[in-house]
């Protein structure tokens, strides 16, 4: 048990650190993100949004509450064709850049999916696996990771192709560099 809170602390320092050097030393995300300042659309969205939340527009039709009529879906549709199309993440609220109490969640989160590699890990090593096909179950549940959430928002939301695919290997490089290192750390031979 103690290898694998190890091996799960280092793991998660690892994707931490890779997270801070790919987001703030390469600032590779600036090839496929655009910063706006504009004054007038953060006033149009502090006039139209009632609160913090996610909003898409055009807003579907099958949201609608009570039901949308046949004529309501088709314009939808309509709007949708004709786009725009997007998705809005808004907080009211600002926020301090680099906040310790965000930072400090990422490295938890880090930390509970290290765990999870870990325990995969341990259970391959008592199974004689050999390093790198202890070093692939780490690579394969990163892979799992992007096809299930990074890719299927490509899919139904539309998102630029370059976005998704930086996204995709910014989280991969992370999770192979650890996964290099805590495969080492958890062999058959140190298996618990």
């Amino acid at each position: 048990m103690g290898r694998m809170l190890t091996a799960a602390i280092i793991g998660a320092i690892i994707v931490f650190a890779w997270g801070a050097v790919s987001w703030t030393v390469l600032g590779w995300q600036k090839w496929v993100m655009t910063g706006t300042d504009d004054p007038a659309l953060v006033d149009a969205m502090k006039k139209t949004f009632k609160g913090n939340g996610v909003y898409v527009f055009p807003g579907p039709a099958m949201w609608k509450d009570p039901p949308a009529t046949d004529a309501e879906k088709k314009a939808f549709g309509e709007r949708l064709e004709a786009g725009p199309i997007g998705r809005i993440f808004y907080r009211q609220a600002g926020a301090k850049e680099f906040e310790p109490q965000v930072l400090l969640k990422g490295l938890l989160l880090s930390f509970a999916a290290a765990l999870i590699a870990a325990v995969m890990l341990n259970m391959g090593a008592r199974a004689g696996s050999s390093y790198i096909s202890r070093v692939m179950i780490v690579v394969l549940m990163g892979m799992f990771s992007v096809l299930t959430t990074t890719f299927i928002e490509w899919n139904y939301w539309r998102l630029e192709d370059s976005y998704a695919m930086l996204m995709a290997a910014d989280l991969l490089v992370g999770w192979i560099a650890a996964a290099l290192v805590m495969a080492g750390m958890l062999s058959p031979r140190q298996a618990a």
